[in-house]
């Protein structure tokens, strides 16, 4: 992870944790966002090694992370609301060709991470 320019913002959220019943209790929890998913590894070894972060509890030995290890793409479908088989809306001129010869997509595309419109290939 390249020093001071992977992480894109820290923000705190109240949660409920997803191990155990607590009664519907919410919980701080730190949500990370990282500017590259090749850098999640990385993040997620530094943060159960155990850090310190103002306001949030002690120092500890080791933290748990959440979702650290749910793939880059999947993580992607979960976010934009994306179910398999579905179309992706690309708006003309929001998008640029793209030629990989290592992928097995028919298209490749790249294009700013923000809602686009998804259909089911049943409609």
């Amino acid at each position: 992870m390249e020093k001071g320019d992977s992480i894109v913002k820290i923000e705190w959220k109240m949660r409920e944790s997803i191990f155990r019943y607590y009664g519907g209790e919410k919980s701080p929890f730190l949500k990370i966002t990282l500017k590259d998913p090749k850098h999640m590894p990385a993040a997620k070894k530094c943060i159960d090694r155990g850090f310190s972060f103002p306001g949030f509890q002690e120092p500890q030995d080791t933290y748990k992370t959440f979702e650290s290890n749910i793939a880059y793409l999947l993580r992607f479908m979960i976010d934009c609301k994306v179910r398999g088989a579905n179309w992706i809306e690309l708006p003309a001129g929001t998008y640029r060709m793209r030629n990989d010869s290592n992928s097995n997509a028919q298209i490749n595309v790249e294009i700013r991470l923000e809602p686009h419109p998804c259909r089911s290939l049943n409609t």
